[in-house]
């Protein structure tokens, strides 16, 4: 999955035609409008066979933010993550989440919906997961009602 913003690096280990290459938004264009690929159906299976992301978001969800949550949640035993949570770059964390900031993408599936609007499966697939939807009413649930009884 090849960020909006990114540029080929213009060093010397990188061949002069691709060096500051806006990929980036080349692969925007090519999911959002086509270009490159449009009536180029071997285009498409070079794309294809190279792994190509064509859903950034379903990229996102199912690549990265379902597998943080799994392992937040071994590692946690809830998923009330706190929005400034970043997976951490260790050896027991698998490689491509290594540094994700799960914290940011959780605030924005609670305050926005992003990634589950208009996705009832998506929703669904975090409930299934026992995400916690409501930030504080897992903390005043789950830990300030139990310390006080406790």
């Amino acid at each position: 999955n090849v960020p909006q913003r990114f540029v080929m690096p213009s060093t010397e280990d990188v061949p002069a035609i691709l060096r500051g290459l806006k990929l980036g938004r080349r692969v925007n264009d090519i999911r959002s409008r086509g270009n490159y690929v449009r009536n180029h159906i071997e285009r498409r299976r070079t794309l294809d066979a190279l792994g190509f992301v064509w859903d950034s978001h379903e990229f996102i969800f199912n690549d990265l933010i379902l597998p943080a949550l799994a392992w937040y949640k071994s590692t946690h035993l809830h998923l009330n993550v706190p929005n400034y949570f970043v997976l951490p770059v260790s050896d027991d964390v698998p490689v491509l989440l290594r540094g994700f900031k799960l914290g940011q993408k959780v605030q924005k599936i609670r305050s926005s919906s992003h990634f589950v609007k208009h996705n009832a499966q998506r929703r669904r697939r975090l409930d299934e997961l026992g995400f916690a939807w409501d930030y504080s009413g897992f903390v005043f649930d789950e830990q300030i009602v139990p310390s006080l009884h406790w």
